[in-house]
């Protein structure tokens, strides 16, 4: 059985934009035949609330997320309790919300996260493919 990944929220923003250039390392990892890709509805509300406070300008992805998600042929993950009480006992200084959660689900699920974000892959406990 493959390696099941978790995207990071800006790792799904950046796949899902035309022009990006992907690590080709990624590619080959989320496109192996017996891997999944999830996207977590945590991103959706991260981005979301980003969008409407100014700080992020893609109006297409916050309409259109369910599209995007299943472009990628990826799976939503939802929030559960398990991950909310984790990301909230998580023993790591890190104090962005949406990071700490998105971290908790990634051990919970035993996902691999993918990220770029430098004090997420110090996370305690975290598998990691690096952007």
């Amino acid at each position: 059985m493959g390696v099941n990944y978790l995207l990071d929220s800006h790792a799904f923003y950046w796949l899902v934009q035309p022009g990006i250039d992907v690590p080709q390392r990624v590619i080959g990892a989320l496109d192996e035949a017996d891997s999944r890709v999830f996207v977590s509805a945590a991103s959706a509300f991260e981005l979301s609330t980003k969008h409407r406070l100014g700080k992020f300008e893609a109006t297409g992805l916050i309409t259109q997320w369910a599209t995007a998600v299943a472009g990628l042929g990826a799976h939503e993950l939802g929030v559960s309790a398990e991950h909310a009480v984790l990301a909230g006992q998580l023993d790591w200084a890190h104090r962005d919300p949406f990071d700490r959660l998105l971290v908790a689900q990634a051990i919970v699920e035993q996902l691999t996260l993918v990220s770029a974000d430098r004090a997420v892959l110090a996370a305690p406990g975290l598998a990691v493919l690096p952007w």
